[in-house]
């Protein structure tokens, strides 16, 4: 988080300042992205889901294959 406090409450989007600005819903009126098309509905309910989720971020490289995989 940063002066506001944190990006994302673990287990609770409807409370987390990022989804907050995806939706355009912030209290201080920013959205993301600031400019340009908001996210489609389909991406905002896969990062409402992750965060509702717990926020898991299980990150593997494979430095072979140059891939990464989650």
């Amino acid at each position: 988080g940063g002066e506001t406090g944190p990006a994302a409450i673990a287990g609770d989007s409807a409370n987390s300042l990022l989804i907050q600005l995806v939706v355009g819903r912030s209290s201080d009126g920013l959205r993301m992205p600031p400019k340009g098309d908001p996210l489609p509905e389909e991406e905002v309910a896969i990062l409402r889901a992750w965060v509702d989720q717990g926020l898991d971020w299980t990150l593997s490289a494979d430095a072979d294959a140059n891939t990464y995989t989650t």
